[in-house]
């Protein structure tokens, strides 16, 4: 890219791309042509993502279960995304807000409920749902960017 403007009777020059500077480094030259003084300079421009973006379900599938029995949930399950550039999906934050069949618990510590969990979790296996009660329920959640909540259902 290269950017030439003139004005009384000089020429300002801005280049990028040029394979002696890495990306995001831009060149300058101002050349006074009714002087012939030439300047130079580099300056960086750095862009800094901006989280503007909902966490988006991608799926939520039925969850089957034997009745009192336990069943680890998967990304088949329960799986947002975040369409912002720079977010680790991973990262998502789940938030149970109910929960009428059973409860979430932890794999390693199966004595534990869980009612914050990440996304990571879920794709490492680490969230157990755990049936008692009624036959057919509702797990009501949200799930936070760190930002922007949306709830689940």
């Amino acid at each position: 890219m290269a950017y030439y403007r003139e004005f009384f009777g000089s020429t300002t020059s801005i280049k990028s791309g040029s394979t002696s500077l890495p990306p995001g480094k831009f060149s300058t030259q101002h050349i006074d042509t009714s002087r012939y003084q030439n300047f130079s300079s580099t300056f960086i421009i750095s862009i800094k993502q901006k989280n503007d973006n909902f966490p988006k379900k991608v799926s939520n599938v039925i969850l089957k279960v034997v009745s009192k029995g336990q069943r680890t949930l998967n990304l088949d399950h329960l799986h947002y995304t975040d369409p912002d550039i720079d977010q680790d999906e991973g990262r998502l934050v789940y938030t149970v807000k109910a929960i009428s069949t059973g409860k979430l618990i932890d794999r390693k510590n199966k004595s534990r409920a869980v009612n914050e969990f990440t996304q990571s979790e879920i794709l490492n296996g680490n969230i157990l749902f755990q049936h008692s009660g009624e036959l057919k329920g509702r797990l009501a959640y949200s799930v936070s960017d760190s930002k922007h909540v949306v709830d689940g259902y």
